[in-house]
């Protein structure tokens, strides 16, 4: 595994049985139920598997990290290539019911929108220190098993993007500029995992995106990245009325 990736790992204090090799927290069944930690210690339990109800949660927005993209210069960045992300945005009625719950119920919604893999459906949407997860099975791809090990078939989170709750200045202390919006994806591969780190400006959280499958089914996966239109101002977060 990437070094920078292991030590994404260990500010989250992830154990070796997590699915995802770099900040899912959890191993979720095919038909999870989403863990909302509040601030207060008590926990509320969104059954994704049963009709979507609204939950009420305590407010449990944290602080954006101190750290911003740095301003680059406008004529590297006209030889870049267009961002994915800055060509569209996916309406929420057409995103999954649990993806957008453990988003709205994430400390970080507020400075860290949710990004999907246009096209995708059926994530298995997980809660993480202060952020969210976007996992998908593959039948018969690899990916991770339920003890933490990388498998050649089982297809177990093949896939998937995580919005986590490090800035830039925490996981990119040289960022370089890979887009012409200045949108910064840094990609590397090792240990069966490509694995990518995106920072995006007007974003003050880092996004991942990772895939057993290889580099190039990676980078189709940062091609098909899309911002859901979202209010995230709003009284009533997908469902959630958040409390103060």
């Amino acid at each position: 595994m990437n070094k920078k990736l292991l030590a994404l790992a260990t500010v989250f204090g992830l154990g070796c049985g997590s699915t995802v090799p770099t900040q899912v927290a959890t191993t979720p069944n095919a038909h999870p139920e989403t863990n909302v930690e509040q601030s207060s210690g008590d926990v509320l339990v969104a059954d994704f598997d049963s009709d979507l109800v609204p939950v009420t949660v305590e407010d449990t927005t944290l602080d954006a990290p101190e750290g911003e993209l740095p301003s680059f210069n406008a004529r590297r960045l006209r030889r870049l290539p267009v961002a994915p992300w800055t060509e569209g945005t996916v309406a929420a009625a057409d995103v999954d019911d649990s993806t957008m719950q453990t988003w709205a119920a994430a400390g970080n919604r507020e400075w860290c929108s949710p990004l999907v893999v246009a096209g995708e459906s059926h994530a298995r949407a997980t809660d993480l220190e202060g952020g969210w997860t976007l996992e998908f099975d593959a039948p018969g791809a690899p990916g991770m098993n339920a003890e933490g090990e990388t498998c050649a078939d089982c297809g177990h989170a093949s896939f998937g993007v995580a919005g986590t709750s490090l800035g830039v200045s925490d996981a990119m202390p040289e960022p370089a500029p890979a887009f012409a919006d200045g949108s910064v994806a840094e990609i590397s591969e090792e240990d069966g995992v490509a694995s990518a780190l995106i920072a995006v400006p007007g974003q003050s959280c880092v996004y991942q995106v990772w895939s057993f499958q290889g580099r190039e089914h990676l980078e189709s996966l940062i091609g098909g990245l899309r911002f859901v239109d979202v209010n995230a101002n709003g009284e009533q977060l997908a469902g959630l009325d958040v409390v103060e």
